[in-house]
C-alpha cells in the first residue's frame, strides 16, 4: 500500500508539525524516515532515497544558513518527500528556501521540542510494519470471503484472536462521498487497532472490515466516533451477529457486508441483521429464478421506456419506493412538482398493467427496486 505524507500527518506523532512551504507536495509517498546532519555539509549522492522523509534540527548550518538552502536542493534532487526541521536553532526558515520549497511542491514542516526524532522514525517504522501485517490479514480474508479455504479461515482467526477467544462482532464500514480515497479509511483502521477491544482492521472493496470484541453497542458507536467514522462524514456501517469460534468468522463478515449493503440503499447510517426487514427475504433469494423473473419483469419495461423516450420512468420508481410510495416525499427528494411525479407513476401503472392504490403500487415494486440496487452494488 502507498502512504503518501498527508496520510503520514495523520499519525498522533505529526499532530505539532506546522507546513510551512512545499504543499502542492503532500501526495508524495513516504517510504521511510531519515536524519539530515552531516549530509549538510557533505551531500553524497544516495545518503537519501526517493520517498524518504527527512528529519534535522539544521545545526550544521547554523552559522551557516546558506546550508539549508543547498541541503533542500538536495533533498529535492534524491527524490525526498519532505522534510521536517525541529525549531531549536531556526523558529524562521530563509525566504529563498521556502520560495524553493514551494516552486518544487517539496513539503517542509517546523516542530517544537516536544517531539523526538527516535519517537517518530519509531512510531512510523511501526505504522508500516502494521500496514504489511494487516493487508497480509486482508488478503486473507478476501481469499476466505472469495473461496471456501478452511485455512486461510483458521489463519485468520488464530492471528487476529491468539489466545483470547471472546465473542466477537464484525463492522463492515463504507463511505459515500464520492472523492473519499479508501487508504484514509485504512488509516482510521490503523489507530482503531489501539483499542482493546478491536482486533483486526483491513481494506476489503474500498471499505473497511473491523472484528470487535463482544463489547456493548453504546461501546461499539463510541469507538466509531472516537475515530471520526461518523454519519456527517459519510460514514455508513453494517454489524454482523455475536459470534464465537473460527467455524462462524466467514458467516460473520458476509452477514456484515450484507447489512452495509442495505445501509448504502437505504441511504442510513447503521443497519444489524434484525433490522434488515424485508432485505432478509430478498438476500436470501435474491438469485433465484423466481425472483429474477420478478425484478425483470418490472424494471426492464421502466428501463426500455426511459431509453426510447429520453425519460426517468425508473429513477422515479426508486425513489418512489425509497420513500415508501408518499408522492409528496418523492417530489421533494427529486426537486419535482408533486403533479410530475404523478403523472409519471400513473405511466408506471400502465406499463406494468398495475391496479390499485398507491400502497398496493409500492408493495408491487419494493421488492423489484431493492433487487435492482443490490444489483448495482459493486461489493
Amino acid at each position: 500500500m502507498r502512504v503518501t505524507l498527508r496520510e503520514t500527518l495523520m499519525l498522533d506523532i505529526f499532530k505539532n508539525f506546522k507546513l510551512v512551504a512545499g504543499s502542492a507536495g503532500l501526495e508524495k509517498v513516504v517510504t521511510r524516515i531519515g536524519l539530515l546532519d552531516h549530509e549538510m555539509i557533505n551531500p553524497i549522492k544516495g545518503q537519501f532515497v526517493e520517498g524518504e522523509f527527512a528529519l534535522s534540527t539544521l545545526l550544521a548550518a547554523k552559522d551557516k544558513p546558506s546550508l539549508i538552502y543547498d541541503s533542500v536542493a538536495y533533498l529535492i534532487e534524491s527524490g525526498a518527500s519532505g522534510l521536517g526541521v525541529k525549531d531549536i536553532y531556526f523558529k524562521n526558515l530563509p525566504e529563498a528556501v521556502l520560495t524553493l520549497a514551494n516552486e518544487e511542491g517539496f513539503p517542509i514542516f517546523i516542530f517544537d521540542n516536544s517531539v523526538y526524532f527516535e519517537d517518530v522514525i519509531t512510531e512510523f517504522k511501526a505504522f508500516i510494519d502494521a500496514i504489511e501485517v494487516e493487508l497480509s490479514t486482508a488478503e486473507i480474508i478476501a481469499r476466505v470471503l472469495e473461496s471456501a479455504d478452511a485455512e486461510a479461515l483458521t489463519k485468520v482467526y488464530r492471528r487476529c484472536f491468539e489466545e483470547d477467544h471472546s465473542p466477537y462482532r464484525v463492522l463492515y464500514i463504507r463511505n459515500r462521498n464520492a472523492d473519499f480515497e479508501s487508504s484514509s479509511l485504512f488509516l482510521k483502521g490503523h489507530s482503531m487497532m489501539r483499542r482493546l477491544s478491536v482486533v483486526f482492521c483491513g481494506n476489503y472493496h474500498e471499505g473497511l472490515l473491523v472484528i470487535v470484541k463482544g463489547i456493548h453497542e453504546d461501546e461499539r458507536l463510541q469507538l466509531l466516533i472516537d475515530g471520526g467514522l461518523t454519519s456527517e462524514m459519510g460514514y455508513y456501517y453494517g454489524e454482523s451477529g455475536l459470534y464465537e469460534g473460527a467455524d462462524w468468522l466467514k458467516h460473520a463478515f458476509e452477514e456484515s457486508i450484507m447489512n452495509v449493503r442495505v445501509a448504502d440503499i437505504e441511504n442510513c447510517y447503521a443497519v444489524t441483521s434484525n433490522q434488515r426487514g424485508l432485505y432478509e427475504l430478498i438476500l436470501t433469494h435474491r438469485d433465484a429464478p423466481d425472483f429474477q423473473r420478478y425484478r425483470n419483469a418490472h424494471v426492464l419495461p421502466l428501463k426500455t421506456y426511459d431509453e426510447e423516450n429520453g425519460s426517468n420512468l425508473l429513477e422515479t420508481v426508486i425513489y418512489f419506493v425509497k420513500n415508501e410510495g408518499q408522492i409528496k416525499a418523492t417530489a421533494t427528494h427529486m426537486m419535482q412538482h408533486s403533479n410530475t411525479i404523478r403523472y409519471r407513476i400513473s405511466k408506471v401503472r400502465k406499463l406494468l398493467h398495475i391496479a390499485g392504490s398507491d400502497t398496493v403500487l409500492y408493495e408491487r415494486l419494493s421488492i423489484a427496486v431493492k433487487l435492482y440496487l443490490l444489483e448495482q452494488l459493486t461489493y
